[in-house]
């Protein structure tokens, strides 16, 4: 068995046993990254727009095509109007020319980084590499409909505790000192599709912690996916009442012959 232990696949994996409306089945999980025969856009189709809004925003910034290798197109209307949200995007896409071209040099995109440790790979792939200012500079681009939402966890208010957010910069930062001996800064650069005119520009600092945290954490992801390649793929149904939501979701690719196929909730008894 052979896998990368990314970003989304940490993600994913703390998903897995979430609970959540994006939460992965286990064997959800094993298709996406270890078989590799779906993406998880395939499970999750209500966010396949949000993807092609961020593919559609970095490939009109940087140039670089998903690695699906198909160039993300702007939605339009039955009239052929754009939506609002493509259109918001062309006006941000502006405002990221204007912040380049005045601030990074030495740019180049879509630069993949991998290290072997402890036995398994660590991969990732910085949308933006650069001087910003003249300093070494990791770029991630993010397009998001909730930029300052307070309620939302995909919101980008305040994420210093949102570790499914940050840790990306520790992933990246990491892997930039293991491979080129740099301390690249990392920032986030995020545009809102539904106000042309916000924007964020993050600066993610880690601590020493940050970085024993995240060997820690993929130590553990590493583990357990072998931990479960070994014992068997098992949903976990018996942990969430709610899991035949997650069977309602899977792709027929996976669910047409899936033994553990869940189709109607659990019976609650209610005692009066």
């Amino acid at each position: 068995m052979s896998f990368n232990i990314s970003h989304s696949l940490m993600n994913d994996h703390a998903d897995m046993g979430s609970g959540q409306d994006c939460m992965l089945c286990p064997l959800q999980f094993k298709a996406v990254h270890i078989d590799k025969i779906i993406t998880k856009n395939d499970l999750f189709g209500k966010d396949k727009d949000a993807l092609n809004q961020g593919n559609f925003f970095e490939y009109k910034c940087t140039g670089a095509i998903p690695r699906n290798g198909k160039i993300p197109l702007a939605k339009t209307t039955a009239k052929g109007a754009l939506l609002p949200a493509y259109d918001n995007l062309l006006s941000q896409v502006e405002w990221w020319k204007e912040f380049a071209g005045s601030r990074i040099t030495d740019i180049e995109t879509s630069v993949e980084y991998k290290v072997e440790y402890n036995g398994f790979f660590i991969k990732g792939i910085v949308d933006v590499k650069c001087k910003y200012y003249g300093k070494p500079t990791f770029i991630d681009l993010k397009a998001t409909g909730v930029i300052d939402d307070k309620w939302s966890d995909n919101s980008w208010h305040d994420i210093r505790f949102k570790k499914k957010k940050t840790q990306q910069a520790v992933i990246y930062k990491w892997l930039g000192k293991q491979v080129d001996d740099i301390d690249y800064d990392f920032y986030f650069y995020v545009a809102s599709t539904s106000d042309p005119l916000r924007r964020k520009v993050l600066k993610i600092i880690p601590n020493q912690k940050s970085f024993d945290d995240l060997m820690e954490d993929m130590q553990y992801v590493k583990d357990n996916i072998e931990y479960r390649n070994q014992s068997g793929w098992h949903n976990d149904a018996h942990m969430y009442k709610d899991y035949y939501l997650a069977c309602a979701k899977c792709p027929e690719i996976l669910s047409r012959d899936c033994p553990e196929r869940i189709i109607f909730p659990s019976v609650e008894d209610i005692n009066l």
